[in-house]
């Protein structure tokens, strides 16, 4: 619903929304995805000030995540979204970024899950090519 909210550009309603499930939800997963896309949103909507304590909950909730395909995909849309934060607003996420892809690599090699690989690998060799520019 929050999310045809966003699409509908409700984005206010959208984010009460999303605070609803991520203060009244007892599933984990459904928290992540919540707090992931409330992310998404403020960093589309340019609220770049009300991010940092939901970096804060959002990373402290993906190192907890179980390995499976789906919590593979939340930590790949949290790194989709410092990347776009980073460029946004100059600040510097790479520790975060190495740190979650490295766990999702670990992840991935546990569940023999390819195309999460191929993803890690590949955002790793960017973020090396980017610093190194």
């Amino acid at each position: 619903m929050a999310n045809i909210l966003k699409d509908l550009e409700k984005t206010d309603e959208a984010l009460v929304l999303y605070d609803h499930i991520i203060n009244n939800s007892d599933q984990n997963n459904l928290v992540i995805k919540a707090n992931l896309n409330k992310l998404a949103l403020l960093i589309e909507q340019k609220q770049y000030n009300k991010t940092g304590q939901l970096l804060k909950n959002i990373n402290s909730q993906i190192k907890l995540l179980s390995a499976n395909r789906e919590n593979i995909y939340s930590q790949i849309n949290f790194v989709q979204s410092l990347l776009r934060l980073s460029a946004k607003t100059g600040k510097n996420y790479n520790n975060d970024i190495i740190n979650i892809l490295s766990n999702l690599l670990v992840q991935g090699e546990k569940i023999k899950d390819n195309n999460s690989l191929s993803y890690g690998y590949g955002m790793l060799g960017k973020l090396y090519l980017q610093q190194n520019q």
